[in-house]
């Protein structure tokens, strides 16, 4: 019959695929529909991972009732507009960041707790998940955490034509823990 080769833990498939045996510590933030979870990672050992109840649907929610549209537009209006700081985009980016800021304040909880008990800080934030393609994202936590801030690409580890650069880099976000799965049979970690 078949055999089930790729059971693991979610956290392992991102950090194989995003983070490998990288050498500074990484908070790996992966942002999900209904949850967010939160992986601090040093050459590729999971040191602590949390579970946060808030995910990227929350803020389709809140444009949708807020702004009186469609989920689908919502989800436009995250992609494209995002945190815009222009005063035009003001609208959009208000209703979400009451809620963007509830999720940071856990985050920073998380991270600040572990910071304290280590001489080794976290130096990289590295986001992932659907939720993480919501626009000025990125800005907004490098700003909030003085460190280097990126969109994870889980396929940086992989070898592919050139021509599907722009595909890849925006499907990203949503596959890390396919390609983290796929990677465990090809790589000893």
């Amino acid at each position: 019959g078949c055999v089930m080769r790729g059971m693991e833990t979610e956290t392992f498939s991102l950090v194989r695929s995003l983070v490998g045996r990288s050498n500074s510590p990484t908070a790996l933030i992966n942002l999900g529909s209904q949850s967010t979870t939160i992986a601090i990672v040093n050459q590729g050992v999971v040191l602590l991972s949390h579970n946060i109840d808030r995910g990227s649907n929350e803020l389709t929610n809140a444009l949708s009732r807020g702004l009186g549209i469609t989920m689908e537009r919502a989800d436009q209006f995250k992609q494209e507009i995002g945190l815009s700081l222009r005063p035009e985009d003001r609208e959009v980016a208000s209703v979400m960041q009451p809620l963007i800021e509830i999720l940071i304040s856990e985050l920073e909880r998380i991270i600040f707790s572990y910071n304290r008990m280590t001489e080794r800080k976290v130096e990289k934030i590295n986001l992932t998940g659907g939720g993480s393609r919501l626009k000025g994202l990125v800005d907004v936590f490098a700003k909030r955490f003085g460190v280097e801030t990126i969109q994870g690409n889980p396929f940086s580890r992989i070898t592919y034509p050139a021509f599907m650069q722009p595909i890849l880099k925006d499907l990203g976000p949503t596959f890390p823990v396919a390609v983290g799965l796929a990677l465990r049979e090809i790589t000893s970690r």
